[in-house]
């Protein structure tokens, strides 16, 4: 069984720790005898990211609408949301809160279970401010991640969708972890 795969990082959402463009290895069977740990960078689905965008679609359009016209209208939110979700594909995000925690951002921190984050050295300057945490529908107050869910924000805190946009990731959906 394949348990190491390579990909290519296809936006900058990770920088600086992986640019656009740069080859990332992972392991496969990491999380079949792993549990997740914090700042570990991991590769996931999010299929309930296309849920939300094509539910809010279907409630806009109407019952009677055909899947065309659905899928215009989600493209259209997508766009209207300055987002390029695709959930089809496999995201690449670094776990920052880990299952049972209350995850918190503020302008300069992130607080778990109330108490700031003890951010390991080499990303201290990535992780020194945080964008607008008001307009975060997650993590800007206090969110409680579920015993079976972890919390994954890009390095790149202004681009990319992440935990504070979609919510926590069940940990079902981490396929593997990134080898940096």
């Amino acid at each position: 069984m394949l348990s190491r795969i390579t990909c290519k990082m296809p936006s900058s959402a990770m920088e600086p720790t992986i640019k656009k463009g740069d080859w990332v290895a992972s392991d496969t069977k990491y999380y079949f005898s792993n549990k997740p740990e914090r700042f570990e960078v991991a590769v996931f689905w999010a299929p309930d990211v296309e849920r939300e965008i094509l539910d809010i679609a279907r409630a806009k359009v109407g019952d009677e609408a055909s899947i065309d016209e659905i899928l215009s209208c989600a493209s259209e939110i997508m766009r209207s949301r300055n987002q390029t979700i695709r959930p089809h594909l496999l995201y690449i995000k670094r776990i920052v809160g880990l299952p049972g925690e209350e995850i918190r951002f503020t302008e300069t921190d992130i607080e778990i279970n109330g108490e700031k984050a003890k951010i390991p050295r080499d990303l201290r300057k990535a992780y020194s401010k945080f964008p607008k945490p008001k307009g975060y529908r997650f993590g800007g107050e206090n969110t409680r991640i579920t015993e079976d869910a972890v919390f994954v924000v890009s390095d790149n805190l202004g681009k990319g969708v992440d935990s504070r946009h979609v919510g926590p990731v069940p940990v079902g959906n981490l396929f593997a972890r990134v080898g940096i």
